[in-house]
């Protein structure tokens, strides 16, 4: 039921900001990860993607995420962001 609701979302909005002290790894902020030897796994090679567990895979096929990286803290939005 819940992976349904998700797959019917218009769009998604995924942002990151640059000196996030709040989100640990920064990377989840796009739905990724770091792995057991530190490095970045992006969205796209994470379990819950290509196993679509709650139809991230589908937004992502069908151009409905957006990805958006602010030059700033975390949800410090300025008026050149909206």
């Amino acid at each position: 039921m819940n992976k349904q609701r998700f797959e019917s979302l218009n769009h998604l909005l995924m942002v990151k900001f640059m000196y996030d002290p709040i989100i640990y790894p920064m990377e989840s902020a796009f739905f990724g990860e770091i792995n057991s030897d530190g490095k970045e796994v992006p969205m796209e090679q994470t379990a819950i993607y290509q196993q679509n567990t709650f139809g991230l895979r589908t937004l992502h096929e069908s151009g409905r995420i957006d990805r958006q990286v602010i030059d700033g803290v975390h949800l410090m939005f300025r008026n050149e962001h909206i």
